[in-house]
């Protein structure tokens, strides 16, 4: 429905995500443009909490109800595992006001190891160190990550959002993996890395600045 509809109502196709672009132009005999999401970035020192911070960033929608699940089954238990519970902060982003959230997800949240922030809260960016986002869905292009990558917080994700963002590359602007268990193996064996964290964080800002800003990427 929504290809036939822009083939009968626009003279141009534009996608933000490069996958979708090539996923389109498979379908349609008609040139489709891929223009990459614009992002700002500040030039600003951040000032850190002492304790690592993993964050998740969820929407009230499949994909990232998804992730919360992952978060209890993989990454809690291991950071568990090797005592690194109490060494560390795990921030979940989120609307917890939602009224349809599955009850598996209400238990999740409740969890005494994760603390719920607020979208709007006060500093809370420049509290995180590293963005959570193992989703599997092929979606289009993730603006979170470009977010985070423009605000020199290390992402950590699954090889399905390079589906969006064919720029990222596993340990050199990013973590990433296509096995849940293995991503949380390398997150776990970075948060220690300093060295390696700034190398990989640099990488994604540098991408940012060479690729999405506004007057580069519009």
């Amino acid at each position: 429905y929504f290809l036939k509809n822009i083939l009968q109502n626009y003279s141009k196709i534009f996608c933000l995500s490069k996958g979708e672009t090539l996923l389109y132009e498979n379908k349609i005999s008609r040139k489709v443009h891929f223009l990459r999401c614009p992002i700002k970035v500040e030039k600003k020192n951040k000032t850190r909490n002492k304790k690592f911070t993993i964050a998740m960033i969820s929407y009230s929608i499949t994909q990232d109800l998804n992730g919360i699940r992952i978060l209890n089954k993989f990454l809690i238990p291991e950071l568990k595992k090797k005592n690194l519970l109490k060494k560390i902060n795990i921030f979940l982003v989120m609307n917890v006001f939602h009224n349809n959230l599955p009850i598996d997800i209400k238990k999740i949240i409740n969890d005494k190891n994760i603390q719920i922030k607020n979208f709007d809260q006060k500093n809370l960016v420049d509290n995180i160190d590293l963005l959570y986002y193992p989703s599997k869905f092929q979606v289009g292009v993730r603006s979170k990550i470009l977010f985070c990558m423009s605000k020199k917080i290390l992402v950590a994700t699954n090889k399905i959002s390079e589906y969006g963002i064919p720029e990222l590359k596993n340990n050199f602007n990013c973590l990433s993996s296509d096995e849940n268990d293995e991503l949380v193996k390398k997150i776990i064996n970075i948060i220690n890395n300093k060295k390696k964290i700034n190398y990989l964080k640099t990488n994604a800002y540098n991408l940012i600045k060479k690729n999405y800003l506004p007057k580069k990427a519009v």
